[in-house]
């Protein structure tokens, strides 16, 4: 029963580890790609 349990918090463990990993990732992507389109746009002008 006690192991059941363990895994079960270590597998919500993981999922919110992962969960924090895509926010984290998806970002700086975001950021990665203001940053891209406005050096573009001060390029234009």
């Amino acid at each position: 029963m006690e192991i059941a349990t363990s895994s079960q918090h270590w597998q919500h463990q993981k999922k919110t580890c992962l969960g924090m990993m895509l926010v984290c990732f998806s970002g700086f992507l975001g950021s990665a790609l203001i940053g891209a389109s406005f050096s573009i746009q001060r390029d234009k002008f």
